[in-house]
């Protein structure tokens, strides 16, 4: 992934690093985890996290957003896959959840098949 040329895509990436998210779907491991079977999940809806960085995929013509969701885990998303929360909400892993369980799935690790 590498940033957009000639401005292909149709708008300007709408996340930024330093962002906290909230997680609206669960995430599964396209294999991307070695440590991770395949189709096992990543991160759950309503699991928070801090963008890290924004890279984008030419193929598909979009953004990709690379969050931390704790130490060990910075996962790949979509921008439909996250809610920006106000600057005071704290960031954790998988203790810190909001809303309900996901009713979708998709699977997705750094430089997973999109």
């Amino acid at each position: 992934m590498r940033a957009p040329s000639s401005g292909r895509t149709n708008h300007p990436a709408r996340l930024r690093p330093g962002q906290r998210v909230v997680v609206l779907r669960n995430i599964d491991n396209d294999g991307s985890y070695r440590s991770v079977l395949p189709g096992e999940r990543l991160i759950g809806e309503g699991d928070r996290g801090e963008i890290l960085g924004v890279g984008f995929q030419e193929e598909r013509d979009r953004w990709i957003y690379f969050v931390a969701f704790s130490r060990e885990r910075v996962v790949g998303c979509l921008e439909e896959d996250l809610m920006v929360l106000p600057a005071s909400a704290s960031v954790g892993g998988a203790s810190q959840r909001t809303g309900k369980r996901a009713k979708n799935t998709r699977g997705g690790g750094i430089g997973r098949n999109l």
